[in-house]
């Protein structure tokens, strides 16, 4: 059976792909556009039943705007379950300051809680030891432990098929990804913000992981991207800009960076994954901005970058060189 739906929640789609049924889903804000174009309105009690018309219709006209879901990945229920953990051992600390630091209930709990997450974490590392993006890239960057590495494959990534792999979600351009994290600017050139009555079209709660947990690890000076943090702070203090403004800027440029560097890598290595040939990967690898329109002649490789990884970059820049007519040298 086929089943064309909208945004629907794991816990009712999971008897369906229990039984064998293949789940097409299309996001919410499509039925919605295309019950506007329709001009039909929800009225008291008919607001399934329209929108189940409405899938239909889309269904049959745009089948391109469906996609396959197979379920919420065990790495995903895991990395939402250290996201609780976190918050509830943060709400513990604070009740145990509040009694002086001295309550037995309490300072019991605070070690429940610890070892949740060691266990949590175990069982993390032993999901994200399946995935290529983590053995062979994500492990190797200082800063990346299981816990974030956790976050950053089960919210970024998918399952794919009903054997439980993960592939990286359909981001077309990294800056589609900086978008998802909210880390994209508006038509000013401004940092995104939310506002009053306005819905976010990017993912608030996981923005200040990537921002404050990982950005500040790129922070220390073992990390492979301290080097764009320090060039990038240095800059707006010279411009005249606060250390905190600075600061903030030089995170969030290390951040989206090294996001950049997650988008070709884990890209690659998925359709290398699935058995493509290099050509084909090569077609889905848009050059970097500052190569495809500020003429730059070098393609800096992302650090640790694996072999098969760098052979289809450095044969990108040699695309790109015949493309753009000037010589672009992928290195490290």
């Amino acid at each position: 059976d086929t089943i064309a739906c909208e945004n629907l929640p794991d816990r009712y789609a999971r008897p369906f792909l229990d039984t064998g049924a293949l789940l097409f889903r299309c996001n919410t804000h499509v039925v919605k556009d295309k019950r506007e174009q329709m001009g039909w309105e929800k009225k008291n009690g008919d607001g399934d039943d329209l929108d189940a018309v409405i899938i239909w219709h889309l269904y049959q006209e745009s089948p391109e705007q469906f996609r396959p879901y197979w379920g919420t990945s065990q790495l995903r229920v895991l990395a939402s379950t250290y996201r609780d953990l976190i918050k509830q051992g943060v709400a513990i600390q604070n009740r145990l300051w509040h009694r002086g630091g001295k309550d037995p209930v309490l300072e019991a709990l605070l070690e429940l809680n610890a070892e949740q997450k060691k266990a949590v974490t175990r069982a993390i590392t032993k999901e994200l030891r399946k995935l290529p993006i983590w053995t062979e890239w994500l492990k190797n960057i200082h800063g990346v432990g299981p816990a974030i590495g956790g976050i950053i494959a089960g919210y970024l990534g998918e399952l794919v098929n009903r054997e439980g792999d993960i592939r990286m979600k359909p981001f077309r351009t990294p800056s589609s990804v900086w978008h998802y994290l909210g880390l994209h600017v508006d038509g000013e050139g401004k940092a995104v913000k939310r506002k009053k009555g306005k819905a976010s079209t990017w993912r608030e709660d996981l923005k200040p992981v990537f921002l404050h947990d990982l950005g500040g690890q790129f922070e220390r000076k073992s990390s492979e991207y301290r080097e764009i943090y320090d060039r990038a702070k240095e800059q707006k203090l010279a411009a005249g800009w606060t250390k905190g403004h600075a600061r903030n800027h030089a995170v969030r440029k290390a951040v989206k960076r090294f996001l950049m560097d997650l988008w070709v890598v884990w890209r690659i290595l998925d359709g290398l994954a699935d058995g493509k040939a290099d050509e084909e990967i090569i077609k889905t690898i848009r050059p970097p901005y500052p190569i495809e329109y500020g003429h730059h002649t070098t393609y800096k490789l992302p650090p640790h970058c694996p072999d098969c990884v760098a052979n289809v970059l450095t044969r990108c820049a040699a695309q790109w060189s015949q493309e753009f007519g000037r010589l672009i040298v992928a290195k490290g």
